[in-house]
């Protein structure tokens, strides 16, 4: 067995933080362009160029953007709501530049975007971890994994080389 790669694969984070109102008109009028065009629409905001959705997503975010490397998720500002960020890194940023690339990216971008950052006001919400192993003569054993008791399954291995 040989382990090829191990590293860091996904990682959400939330951020203590509220977006300026100048940003999140400019987001409202682009959401406005996505759903007009079914297209997400292109925002440069202070040199960062987002690709902004048609729609927000659950837990109270109105926006949702991408850059190169993330996934942005925006609530309208709000004082009594202080956790107004959240990002989900992907994987082949994690992978190009490391857990320290990536998180400097991240706080790059927040100061780029005008979004201030109290110290410790980023919180972990989700990480993925993955290791790829090239294991020659590994046998797949659907009877060696451990479900839940109601769970219902259906093995897919007939007439697949190599497994079962």
């Amino acid at each position: 067995m040989e382990i090829i790669y191990q590293g860091f694969d996904g990682l959400d984070l939330s951020v203590s933080s509220n977006i300026p109102h100048d940003f999140a008109d400019r987001l409202e009028r682009a959401q406005e362009e996505a759903r007009r065009t079914k297209e997400p629409a292109l925002l440069d905001h202070r040199g960062v160029t987002l690709t902004v959705a048609e729609t927000g997503a659950r837990g109270g975010y109105a926006f949702r953007c991408e850059t190169d490397g993330a996934i942005w998720f925006f609530k309208r500002p709000n004082p009594n709501d202080p956790w107004g960020v959240r990002v989900s890194l992907r994987s082949l940023t994690l992978a190009l530049y490391g857990l320290g690339g990536a998180r400097q990216m991240l706080f790059d971008t927040l100061e780029s975007l005008g979004i201030p950052v109290a110290a410790h006001g980023v919180s972990i919400g989700r990480v993925d971890y993955a290791i790829d192993i090239l294991a020659p003569g590994f046998v797949l054993e659907a009877d060696h994994f451990v479900t839940h008791s109601r769970t219902r399954r259906k093995d897919h291995f007939d007439g697949m080389q190599g497994y079962g």
